[in-house]
Protein backbone atom coordinates (compact mmCIF):
# COMPACT_ATOMS: atom_id res chain seq x y z
CA UNK A 1 0.00 0.00 0.00
CA UNK A 2 1.30 3.54 -1.25
CA UNK A 3 -0.08 6.42 0.97
CA UNK A 4 0.99 10.47 -0.28
CA UNK A 5 0.43 13.04 1.64
CA UNK A 6 -0.85 16.35 0.07
CA UNK A 7 -0.71 19.73 2.45
CA UNK A 8 -2.01 23.06 0.70
CA UNK A 9 0.35 24.85 1.80
CA UNK A 10 -1.13 28.91 2.57
CA UNK A 11 -0.12 29.77 5.97
CA UNK A 12 2.92 27.73 7.02
CA UNK A 13 2.37 29.06 10.81
CA UNK A 14 2.68 25.24 12.48
CA UNK A 15 5.70 23.82 11.35
CA UNK A 16 4.78 20.75 14.21
CA UNK A 17 2.44 18.90 11.47
CA UNK A 18 4.86 18.06 9.24
CA UNK A 19 6.82 16.31 11.82
CA UNK A 20 3.53 14.75 13.36
CA UNK A 21 2.55 13.23 10.24
CA UNK A 22 5.31 11.49 9.30
CA UNK A 23 5.26 9.73 12.99
CA UNK A 24 1.84 9.17 12.17
CA UNK A 25 2.56 7.03 9.02
CA UNK A 26 5.70 5.24 11.41
CA UNK A 27 2.98 4.96 14.06
CA UNK A 28 0.38 2.72 11.94
CA UNK A 29 3.79 0.97 10.10
CA UNK A 30 3.09 2.46 6.42
CA UNK A 31 4.88 3.83 3.72
CA UNK A 32 4.16 7.30 2.34
CA UNK A 33 5.39 10.20 0.12
CA UNK A 34 4.98 14.03 1.57
CA UNK A 35 4.04 16.98 -0.58
CA UNK A 36 3.15 20.35 0.01
CA UNK A 37 1.01 21.94 -2.60
CA UNK A 38 1.64 25.43 -1.76
CA UNK A 39 0.16 28.53 -3.07
CA UNK A 40 2.69 30.73 -2.24
CA UNK A 41 5.86 31.71 -3.86
CA UNK A 42 9.14 30.42 -3.06
CA UNK A 43 10.47 34.11 -2.08
CA UNK A 44 7.19 34.55 0.03
CA UNK A 45 7.89 31.19 2.51
CA UNK A 46 10.65 31.53 5.37
CA UNK A 47 14.03 29.90 3.78
CA UNK A 48 14.78 28.25 6.88
CA UNK A 49 11.24 26.75 7.08
CA UNK A 50 11.40 25.02 3.50
CA UNK A 51 15.01 23.97 4.07
CA UNK A 52 13.87 22.16 7.24
CA UNK A 53 11.19 20.43 5.91
CA UNK A 54 12.63 19.83 2.32
CA UNK A 55 14.83 17.27 4.99
CA UNK A 56 12.30 16.05 6.78
CA UNK A 57 11.58 14.68 3.47
CA UNK A 58 8.79 16.93 2.03
CA UNK A 59 8.48 17.91 -1.76
CA UNK A 60 7.06 21.43 -1.97
CA UNK A 61 5.67 22.60 -5.33
CA UNK A 62 4.48 25.77 -6.16
CA UNK A 63 1.39 26.56 -7.77
CA UNK A 64 -1.00 29.24 -9.04
CA UNK A 65 -3.81 30.02 -6.53
CA UNK A 66 -6.83 28.75 -8.84
CA UNK A 67 -9.76 27.06 -7.07
CA UNK A 68 -7.75 27.63 -3.43
CA UNK A 69 -7.60 24.39 -1.50
CA UNK A 70 -9.69 22.50 -3.88
CA UNK A 71 -7.19 23.91 -6.92
CA UNK A 72 -4.36 23.20 -5.53
CA UNK A 73 -5.22 19.26 -5.17
CA UNK A 74 -6.30 18.71 -8.38
CA UNK A 75 -2.50 21.13 -9.52
CA UNK A 76 -0.91 18.39 -7.28
CA UNK A 77 -2.32 15.11 -8.75
CA UNK A 78 -1.91 16.91 -12.59
CA UNK A 79 1.62 17.17 -11.46
CA UNK A 80 2.15 13.90 -9.84
CA UNK A 81 0.66 12.15 -13.23
CA UNK A 82 2.89 13.96 -15.39
CA UNK A 83 6.13 13.36 -13.25
CA UNK A 84 5.41 10.40 -10.47
CA UNK A 85 2.73 7.40 -10.21
CA UNK A 86 -0.44 7.36 -8.79
CA UNK A 87 -0.92 6.31 -4.94
CA UNK A 88 -3.19 3.90 -3.48
CA UNK A 89 -4.04 6.02 -1.06
CA UNK A 90 -4.18 10.09 -0.35
CA UNK A 91 -4.79 12.25 2.23
CA UNK A 92 -5.16 15.60 1.58
CA UNK A 93 -5.48 18.42 4.65
CA UNK A 94 -4.89 22.20 5.24
CA UNK A 95 -1.32 23.59 6.68
CA UNK A 96 -2.87 25.13 10.11
CA UNK A 97 -4.85 21.36 10.87
CA UNK A 98 -3.61 20.31 14.41
CA UNK A 99 -3.10 16.39 15.00
CA UNK A 100 -4.34 15.45 17.95
CA UNK A 101 -3.54 12.12 18.34
CA UNK A 102 -1.83 9.37 16.37
CA UNK A 103 -3.62 6.23 14.66
CA UNK A 104 -6.02 7.82 12.33
CA UNK A 105 -4.38 6.56 9.33
CA UNK A 106 -5.52 3.04 10.51
CA UNK A 107 -8.79 5.02 10.98
CA UNK A 108 -9.16 6.11 7.73
CA UNK A 109 -8.49 3.12 6.15
CA UNK A 110 -10.85 0.89 8.03
CA UNK A 111 -13.33 3.46 6.81
CA UNK A 112 -12.28 2.75 3.37
CA UNK A 113 -12.29 -0.96 3.56
CA UNK A 114 -16.00 -0.37 5.25
CA UNK A 115 -17.20 0.86 1.87
CA UNK A 116 -16.80 4.45 1.77
CA UNK A 117 -14.82 5.74 -1.14
CA UNK A 118 -14.02 9.36 0.67
CA UNK A 119 -13.63 10.15 4.29
CA UNK A 120 -13.85 13.23 5.78
CA UNK A 121 -11.95 14.20 9.75
CA UNK A 122 -15.35 15.42 10.62
CA UNK A 123 -18.92 16.16 9.89
CA UNK A 124 -19.81 19.47 7.74
CA UNK A 125 -21.21 21.94 9.69
CA UNK A 126 -23.94 22.08 7.72
CA UNK A 127 -26.57 18.91 8.09
CA UNK A 128 -27.58 19.90 4.61
CA UNK A 129 -27.85 16.93 2.36
CA UNK A 130 -30.04 18.44 -0.48
CA UNK A 131 -27.86 20.40 -2.46
CA UNK A 132 -29.21 19.77 -5.52
CA UNK A 133 -32.05 21.73 -4.16
CA UNK A 134 -30.41 24.64 -2.23
CA UNK A 135 -27.03 25.12 -4.58
CA UNK A 136 -28.71 25.22 -7.75
CA UNK A 137 -25.78 27.46 -8.94
CA UNK A 138 -22.98 24.76 -8.36
CA UNK A 139 -25.13 21.70 -10.17
CA UNK A 140 -25.82 24.52 -13.00
CA UNK A 141 -22.00 25.55 -13.06
CA UNK A 142 -20.72 22.09 -12.94
CA UNK A 143 -23.51 20.63 -15.58
CA UNK A 144 -22.29 23.76 -18.62
CA UNK A 145 -18.52 22.77 -17.57
CA UNK A 146 -19.47 19.00 -18.60
CA UNK A 147 -19.86 17.68 -15.14
CA UNK A 148 -24.01 17.27 -15.01
CA UNK A 149 -24.69 15.83 -11.19
CA UNK A 150 -27.68 13.45 -11.50
CA UNK A 151 -27.62 12.89 -7.46
CA UNK A 152 -30.14 14.76 -5.86
CA UNK A 153 -28.96 14.61 -2.37
CA UNK A 154 -25.20 13.67 -0.68
CA UNK A 155 -22.63 14.42 1.82
CA UNK A 156 -19.90 16.41 2.00
CA UNK A 157 -16.41 16.92 2.85
CA UNK A 158 -14.14 19.44 4.48
CA UNK A 159 -11.18 20.71 2.15
CA UNK A 160 -9.25 20.52 5.32
CA UNK A 161 -9.07 16.93 5.63
CA UNK A 162 -10.18 13.93 3.75
CA UNK A 163 -8.89 10.61 2.91
CA UNK A 164 -9.39 9.12 -0.41
CA UNK A 165 -8.37 6.39 -2.93
CA UNK A 166 -6.66 6.49 -6.42
CA UNK A 167 -9.81 5.19 -8.32
CA UNK A 168 -11.59 9.03 -6.61
CA UNK A 169 -8.11 11.01 -7.14
CA UNK A 170 -7.92 10.21 -10.66
CA UNK A 171 -11.41 9.86 -12.43
CA UNK A 172 -12.83 12.54 -10.00
CA UNK A 173 -10.92 14.88 -8.18
CA UNK A 174 -8.23 15.36 -11.17
CA UNK A 175 -10.97 15.69 -13.81
CA UNK A 176 -13.55 17.38 -12.01
CA UNK A 177 -14.51 21.31 -12.99
CA UNK A 178 -12.83 23.46 -10.26
CA UNK A 179 -14.26 26.72 -9.06
CA UNK A 180 -11.44 29.38 -9.60
CA UNK A 181 -12.88 32.54 -8.91
CA UNK A 182 -11.04 35.20 -6.70
CA UNK A 183 -13.89 34.65 -4.35
CA UNK A 184 -13.62 32.39 -1.50
CA UNK A 185 -16.75 30.94 -1.60
CA UNK A 186 -15.35 29.43 -4.73
CA UNK A 187 -13.78 26.87 -2.51
CA UNK A 188 -17.32 25.60 -0.90
CA UNK A 189 -18.67 26.02 -4.29
CA UNK A 190 -15.71 23.27 -5.28
CA UNK A 191 -16.30 21.26 -1.71
CA UNK A 192 -20.51 20.75 -3.03
CA UNK A 193 -19.47 19.66 -6.96
CA UNK A 194 -16.54 17.42 -5.56
CA UNK A 195 -19.54 15.47 -3.18
CA UNK A 196 -22.14 15.06 -5.72
CA UNK A 197 -19.77 13.75 -8.36
CA UNK A 198 -18.24 11.07 -5.70
CA UNK A 199 -22.63 10.40 -4.97
CA UNK A 200 -23.16 10.23 -8.82
CA UNK A 201 -20.16 7.81 -9.53
CA UNK A 202 -20.01 6.05 -5.77
CA UNK A 203 -22.80 5.86 -4.66
CA UNK A 204 -25.26 8.43 -1.98
CA UNK A 205 -23.13 6.44 1.49
CA UNK A 206 -20.31 6.66 -0.40
CA UNK A 207 -18.78 9.78 1.96
CA UNK A 208 -17.89 8.97 5.73
CA UNK A 209 -16.51 10.61 8.78
CA UNK A 210 -14.16 9.33 11.67
CA UNK A 211 -15.42 11.95 13.99
CA UNK A 212 -18.73 12.86 14.90
CA UNK A 213 -18.47 16.76 15.67
CA UNK A 214 -17.86 19.68 13.19
CA UNK A 215 -13.98 21.15 12.36
CA UNK A 216 -12.67 17.75 15.20
CA UNK A 217 -12.05 14.66 15.46
CA UNK A 218 -10.38 13.09 18.61
CA UNK A 219 -7.37 12.83 16.06
CA UNK A 220 -7.55 16.09 14.17
CA UNK A 221 -8.67 19.79 14.81
CA UNK A 222 -9.50 21.79 11.83
CA UNK A 223 -9.22 25.33 11.98
CA UNK A 224 -12.69 27.53 12.33
CA UNK A 225 -12.74 29.56 8.87
CA UNK A 226 -14.96 32.52 9.84
CA UNK A 227 -15.99 34.86 12.61
CA UNK A 228 -18.42 32.98 15.34
CA UNK A 229 -19.03 36.75 17.03
CA UNK A 230 -21.62 39.48 15.39
CA UNK A 231 -20.04 41.90 13.27
CA UNK A 232 -19.53 44.67 14.34
CA UNK A 233 -21.97 46.31 11.91
CA UNK A 234 -24.65 43.87 13.16
CA UNK A 235 -23.49 45.11 16.75
CA UNK A 236 -24.15 48.78 16.21
CA UNK A 237 -27.69 48.32 14.77
CA UNK A 238 -28.94 46.38 17.46
CA UNK A 239 -27.38 49.43 19.52
CA UNK A 240 -29.32 51.82 17.43
CA UNK A 241 -32.81 50.19 16.55
CA UNK A 242 -34.44 51.17 20.08
CA UNK A 243 -33.92 54.55 18.88
CA UNK A 244 -34.45 55.02 15.31
CA UNK A 245 -36.33 58.00 14.51
CA UNK A 246 -39.93 57.39 13.82
CA UNK A 247 -40.35 59.40 10.71
CA UNK A 248 -37.58 57.78 9.11
CA UNK A 249 -39.18 54.46 9.77
CA UNK A 250 -42.62 55.88 8.66
CA UNK A 251 -40.89 57.17 5.13
CA UNK A 252 -39.26 53.11 4.84
CA UNK A 253 -42.65 51.90 5.04
CA UNK A 254 -43.76 53.92 1.71
CA UNK A 255 -41.30 51.29 0.01
CA UNK A 256 -43.33 47.95 -0.36
CA UNK A 257 -41.30 45.08 0.54
CA UNK A 258 -42.02 41.98 -1.90
CA UNK A 259 -40.76 38.73 -0.01
CA UNK A 260 -37.66 37.65 -1.16
CA UNK A 261 -37.12 34.10 -3.58
CA UNK A 262 -36.02 31.83 -0.97
CA UNK A 263 -32.79 29.23 -1.51
CA UNK A 264 -34.33 25.59 -2.30
CA UNK A 265 -36.67 27.56 -5.12
CA UNK A 266 -34.37 26.85 -8.20
CA UNK A 267 -31.71 28.77 -9.70
CA UNK A 268 -31.49 32.24 -9.49
CA UNK A 269 -28.78 35.01 -11.32
CA UNK A 270 -27.01 37.55 -10.63
CA UNK A 271 -26.32 39.38 -14.18
CA UNK A 272 -23.55 41.78 -14.89
CA UNK A 273 -22.32 41.47 -11.27
CA UNK A 274 -19.01 43.10 -11.50
CA UNK A 275 -17.39 42.90 -8.48
CA UNK A 276 -20.42 42.21 -6.69
CA UNK A 277 -20.47 38.27 -6.50
CA UNK A 278 -23.28 37.11 -4.09
CA UNK A 279 -23.73 33.88 -2.64
CA UNK A 280 -26.70 31.70 -3.74
CA UNK A 281 -26.79 33.37 -7.18
CA UNK A 282 -25.30 32.32 -10.16
CA UNK A 283 -23.02 34.91 -11.26
CA UNK A 284 -22.59 36.54 -14.57
CA UNK A 285 -20.51 39.17 -16.08
CA UNK A 286 -18.88 40.29 -19.70
CA UNK A 287 -15.25 40.64 -18.17
CA UNK A 288 -15.19 40.41 -14.76
CA UNK A 289 -13.05 37.99 -12.57
CA UNK A 290 -15.58 37.64 -9.97
CA UNK A 291 -18.28 35.98 -12.17
CA UNK A 292 -19.15 32.44 -12.27
CA UNK A 293 -19.41 32.73 -16.31
CA UNK A 294 -18.43 35.26 -18.35
CA UNK A 295 -20.96 36.12 -20.85
CA UNK A 296 -22.64 38.86 -22.60
CA UNK A 297 -26.26 39.44 -21.08
CA UNK A 298 -27.42 40.46 -24.41
CA UNK A 299 -26.68 36.47 -25.74
CA UNK A 300 -27.63 34.55 -22.82
CA UNK A 301 -30.40 31.52 -23.16
CA UNK A 302 -32.07 29.67 -20.29
CA UNK A 303 -34.51 27.12 -20.95
CA UNK A 304 -38.40 28.56 -20.42
CA UNK A 305 -39.82 28.47 -16.65
CA UNK A 306 -36.44 27.11 -15.27
CA UNK A 307 -35.51 30.26 -13.31
CA UNK A 308 -36.46 31.77 -9.79
CA UNK A 309 -35.25 35.05 -9.96
CA UNK A 310 -32.95 37.34 -12.16
CA UNK A 311 -31.38 40.24 -10.07
CA UNK A 312 -30.05 42.95 -12.59
CA UNK A 313 -28.30 45.56 -10.51
CA UNK A 314 -27.10 48.79 -12.35
CA UNK A 315 -27.17 47.38 -15.79
CA UNK A 316 -30.23 48.05 -18.32
CA UNK A 317 -28.52 52.13 -18.02
CA UNK A 318 -25.67 50.70 -19.37
CA UNK A 319 -27.59 49.30 -22.37
CA UNK A 320 -29.36 50.73 -25.61
CA UNK A 321 -33.01 51.22 -24.80
CA UNK A 322 -34.37 49.80 -27.84
CA UNK A 323 -32.81 46.55 -26.83
CA UNK A 324 -33.91 46.48 -23.04
CA UNK A 325 -37.70 45.75 -23.67
CA UNK A 326 -36.72 42.44 -25.69
CA UNK A 327 -33.93 41.73 -23.10
CA UNK A 328 -36.99 42.17 -19.94
CA UNK A 329 -39.12 39.46 -22.75
CA UNK A 330 -36.42 36.96 -22.69
CA UNK A 331 -35.96 37.18 -18.68
CA UNK A 332 -39.40 36.89 -18.38
CA UNK A 333 -39.96 33.44 -20.38
CA UNK A 334 -36.84 32.16 -18.71
CA UNK A 335 -38.81 33.02 -14.90
CA UNK A 336 -40.95 30.49 -13.16
CA UNK A 337 -44.53 31.60 -12.29
CA UNK A 338 -43.93 33.72 -9.02
CA UNK A 339 -40.24 34.23 -10.26
CA UNK A 340 -39.29 37.62 -9.52
CA UNK A 341 -37.13 40.01 -11.58
CA UNK A 342 -35.58 42.83 -9.78
CA UNK A 343 -33.92 45.50 -11.37
CA UNK A 344 -31.68 48.75 -9.73
CA UNK A 345 -30.43 51.51 -11.68
CA UNK A 346 -29.83 55.52 -10.87
CA UNK A 347 -33.76 56.70 -11.53
CA UNK A 348 -33.22 59.65 -13.81
CA UNK A 349 -35.57 61.84 -12.09
CA UNK A 350 -33.66 61.97 -8.80
CA UNK A 351 -30.39 62.46 -10.26
CA UNK A 352 -31.42 65.59 -12.34
CA UNK A 353 -32.66 66.89 -8.86
CA UNK A 354 -29.62 66.15 -7.18
CA UNK A 355 -27.90 67.62 -10.00
CA UNK A 356 -29.54 71.06 -9.98
CA UNK A 357 -28.95 71.11 -6.37
CA UNK A 358 -25.55 71.18 -6.96
CA UNK A 359 -25.01 73.64 -9.95
CA UNK A 360 -23.57 76.18 -8.02
CA UNK A 361 -20.80 73.09 -6.34
CA UNK A 362 -18.50 72.28 -9.13
CA UNK A 363 -16.52 69.68 -6.90
CA UNK A 364 -19.66 67.95 -5.71
CA UNK A 365 -20.92 67.97 -9.30
CA UNK A 366 -17.88 66.48 -11.17
CA UNK A 367 -17.07 63.79 -7.95
CA UNK A 368 -19.89 63.02 -6.28
CA UNK A 369 -22.08 60.07 -6.65
CA UNK A 370 -25.22 62.52 -6.57
CA UNK A 371 -23.79 64.21 -9.20
CA UNK A 372 -22.86 64.23 -12.93
CA UNK A 373 -21.64 60.57 -12.55
CA UNK A 374 -25.75 59.85 -12.00
CA UNK A 375 -26.01 60.37 -15.75
CA UNK A 376 -22.78 59.22 -17.59
CA UNK A 377 -21.49 56.44 -14.90
CA UNK A 378 -18.66 56.69 -12.97
CA UNK A 379 -15.79 58.23 -14.62
CA UNK A 380 -12.21 55.89 -14.86
CA UNK A 381 -9.41 56.23 -16.59
CA UNK A 382 -9.96 53.52 -18.74
CA UNK A 383 -13.33 53.60 -19.75
CA UNK A 384 -14.58 50.95 -22.24
CA UNK A 385 -17.95 50.63 -23.93
CA UNK A 386 -19.50 49.04 -21.09
CA UNK A 387 -19.36 51.89 -18.48
CA UNK A 388 -21.14 54.46 -19.94
CA UNK A 389 -25.08 55.09 -19.54
CA UNK A 390 -26.55 54.70 -22.78
CA UNK A 391 -30.07 55.56 -20.96
CA UNK A 392 -31.91 57.12 -17.90
CA UNK A 393 -34.65 55.05 -16.85
CA UNK A 394 -37.47 55.90 -13.43
CA UNK A 395 -40.13 54.05 -12.65
CA UNK A 396 -42.90 55.89 -15.58
CA UNK A 397 -40.59 54.78 -18.13
CA UNK A 398 -39.68 51.29 -17.08
CA UNK A 399 -43.27 50.10 -15.49
CA UNK A 400 -45.52 50.17 -19.28
CA UNK A 401 -42.42 47.63 -20.87
CA UNK A 402 -42.58 45.48 -17.68
CA UNK A 403 -46.31 45.31 -17.85
CA UNK A 404 -46.63 45.08 -21.79
CA UNK A 405 -44.07 42.14 -21.64
CA UNK A 406 -46.31 40.09 -19.04
CA UNK A 407 -45.53 40.92 -15.22
CA UNK A 408 -48.57 40.47 -12.85
CA UNK A 409 -47.64 42.71 -10.21
CA UNK A 410 -44.85 45.45 -10.23
CA UNK A 411 -43.29 47.32 -7.14
CA UNK A 412 -41.12 50.08 -6.21
CA UNK A 413 -38.63 49.08 -3.06
CA UNK A 414 -35.84 50.95 -1.32
CA UNK A 415 -32.74 49.89 -3.63
CA UNK A 416 -30.24 47.77 -1.54
CA UNK A 417 -27.14 48.22 -3.47
CA UNK A 418 -24.91 51.45 -4.42
CA UNK A 419 -27.29 54.92 -3.53
CA UNK A 420 -29.86 55.04 -1.93
CA UNK A 421 -30.16 58.89 -2.32
CA UNK A 422 -30.30 58.35 -6.21
CA UNK A 423 -31.26 54.77 -7.15
CA UNK A 424 -34.28 52.88 -7.59
CA UNK A 425 -35.30 49.00 -6.95
CA UNK A 426 -38.37 48.09 -9.18
CA UNK A 427 -39.68 44.40 -8.36
CA UNK A 428 -41.40 42.53 -11.19
CA UNK A 429 -43.15 39.27 -10.10
CA UNK A 430 -44.27 36.94 -12.78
Amino acid sequence: MELSIVICGWHFKNGDIYRKLINEVKYCNKSAKYFIASHKKPEEIDNTFLNAVSQLGWNVLHFENEGWDWGAYQQFLIWQKNNDAFSDYYLFLHDDIEVKKHGFIKVFLGKIQDGFNVVGNSIPVTKERRFKLFYPEDVFWAEINGFPIKSNEWSLVRGSCFFTTKDVADNILLKMPVKKGINLESANSSARIFGGLVSDRCGEKSIGYIGNKPRSSVYIGEEFRGNKNRSTKELVKSLIRPYINKTLIKRMLRFRKVAPVKRGTGLKLNLGCGTRYLKGYFNIDIDSPYADMKANILDLEFEENSIAEVLVVHVIEHIECLKVPSLLKKMYTWLKVEGQLVLEFPDVLKVCKLILRRKNKPQELQNSPLGIRGLYGGPTEHMCLHDYHKWGWTKSNIVPILKNVGFRKIYAERPEFHVAKRDIRIVAVK
